[in-house]
């Protein structure tokens, strides 16, 4: 990530740009990646005028715009210029809360799909736990002959059984690379990165950020996480009081959903984003 590409207008638009510009605007691609460099001294994920102004609003690409794996250097400059989604993965509804708190003005309202933000008593216990335990998903199967294979195995397996058919499908579809032992197919997130991606997930204490916080926010936080049930990764470990730390917040409890809500009811969730648009 030490590269940086230090180039003029025109050569960047004549030369750089015309290749991604005729696959966004033709094929119209639902993701877009963005790079590791930088260029002319700003890392691509936090680039305004490569991912706003060029990328959204010249060439009119609606869809997701996702880091390359490691990229993203700062997270709230990132969600400020208009990066989506960070790979692979971390505490993210933290970081729209961080960036909500430090630069008021990015975002009118907040949609926080069971965001994982832990009550201050979990943090300190998280905190004190931290390292000493093995994730469970480091022991996930890593190898299957096939994405059919996983998705045969997969679809009357709770909790990949309640995600929409058409989602697990890619999930399996696209979860998955060639062996690089030539036979079959491993997980394109292996099991032991898994495990460290949901072992930094917990993020820290963000609750003074939480307090300065005066736009609309609506929580949608799934069925709640029982003291017997602990390491169940499909209810919500997110605080059920988490909305009377904001000052302007709803609570929405869907005890009918899995934590995994997008990817088990993606049009609901589509539904509550245009409701906030709109006002609703």
């Amino acid at each position: 990530m030490t590269v940086d590409v230090i180039v003029d207008e025109r050569t960047l638009r004549e030369i750089y740009l015309p290749a991604f510009e005729i696959a966004v605007t033709r094929a119209q691609p639902w993701t877009v990646m963005s790079a590791y460099n930088r260029v002319n001294g700003t890392y691509c994920c936090e680039h305004q005028q490569l991912l706003q102004q060029i990328l959204r609003a010249e060439w009119g690409f609606a869809g997701l715009v996702v880091s390359d794996w490691g990229a993203n250097n700062d997270r709230v400059a990132a969600v400020r210029a208009g990066l989506d989604l960070e790979m692979p993965g971390g505490a993210s509804a933290h970081d729209e809360v961080d960036a909500a708190a430090l630069e008021p003005g990015i975002f009118s309202k907040l949609l926080l799909v069971d965001p994982v933000i832990l009550s201050r008593a979990a943090y300190r216990s998280y905190a004190e736990r931290e390292g000493d335990v093995e994730h469970f998903a480091a022991r996930h199967r890593n190898e299957w002959p096939s994405p059919e294979a996983l998705f045969a195995s997969s679809k009357s397996r709770p909790p990949f059984s309640l995600l929409d058919p058409a989602v697990l499908h890619d999930y399996c579809q696209y979860g998955l690379v060639p062996s690089p032992d030539g036979d079959g197919c491993v997980l394109a997130c292996p099991p032991r990165i898994e495990a460290a991606t949901y072992g930094g997930s917990a993020g820290g204490d963000i609750y003074e950020e939480i307090g300065t916080i005066d736009i609309p926010v609506r929580i949608l936080r799934a069925r709640e996480r029982t003291a017997q049930s602990p390491a169940d990764m499909s209810s919500s470990p997110t605080n059920p009081e988490l909305a009377k730390h904001f000052s302007n917040a709803e609570d929405v409890y869907l005890p009918q959903f899995s934590h995994f809500i997008p990817m088990e009811a993606p049009g609901f969730v589509a539904d509550q984003l245009r409701a906030m648009a709109a006002g609703r």
